[in-house]
């Protein structure tokens, strides 16, 4: 029996993968930046900005912590600070 999931249901999905293809570019773009690669360290930036904009257009089905990872994200992209990160991952 095929069985369609409820709109909702399909964004659940798919916020998940915003959230973690968000996270990867913040992640490869830091590594770039501990490998003093200058020239990558802002490769997936405009990529990075578009999902947050896809996520910050249906911030209703976020939780509490959701929305607050929304809000560092779009800091990040504002004024990209790689130390910063650094800094929380050695704290």
């Amino acid at each position: 029996m095929d069985t369609k999931n409820p709109p909702d249901f399909r964004w659940e999905g798919a916020k998940c993968e915003a959230y973690h293809a968000a996270g990867v570019s913040i992640g490869i773009m830091h590594l770039d930046h501990l490998f003093n690669d200058t020239k990558n360290c802002d490769k997936y930036m405009n990529d990075l900005r578009k999902t947050v904009e896809e996520i910050e257009a249906r911030t209703q089905f976020l939780g509490e912590q959701g929305v607050k990872t929304l809000e560092i994200m779009r800091k990040f992209i504002n004024h990209p600070s790689f130390d910063d990160i650094t800094y929380s991952l050695q704290n």
